[in-house]
């Protein structure tokens, strides 16, 4: 896939992604992890909001939407969720992981503006 592609058209379209999925996290409430200069644009970290529980929001958004995402399982265990731009991951993809996000975040009682996280992604996409 990445020989297909090429190389610098990989890595401008996890740039890309990893941009508009960070867009729509921030609207959607989400802190970045970590703060700063992103690490990577393979895999975009998200502080979940306070009151809310990253595992729970995982196993929500897998049972009710189909959509997988990651938490993780060191000392940040239930305060972030990840979601990856890597393989073969395109803007409908983010949009929906966002849109699915937020439903999510509603139907745990935490809804944000209504469209915010998939807008912001769209914004950063249209640039």
């Amino acid at each position: 896939m990445i020989t297909e592609e090429g190389l610098p058209a990989v890595l401008a379209r996890h740039a890309r992604l990893a941009a508009a999925l960070r867009a729509g996290f921030e609207a959607l409430g989400f802190a970045m992890f970590p703060t700063g200069r992103p690490l990577s644009n393979t895999v975009t970290v998200g502080v979940v909001p306070e009151g809310l529980d990253g595992a729970a929001i995982v196993r929500h958004m897998h049972a009710n939407y189909r959509t997988v995402i990651a938490g993780q399982r060191t000392k940040l265990r239930n305060k972030v969720i990840r979601i990856g731009t890597m393989g073969s991951v395109s803007p409908g993809d983010i949009l929906s992981d966002l849109h699915y996000l937020e439903c999510t975040l509603r139907d745990l009682g935490h809804p944000p503006p209504k469209g915010a996280g998939v807008q912001a992604a769209a914004a950063a996409l249209a640039r």
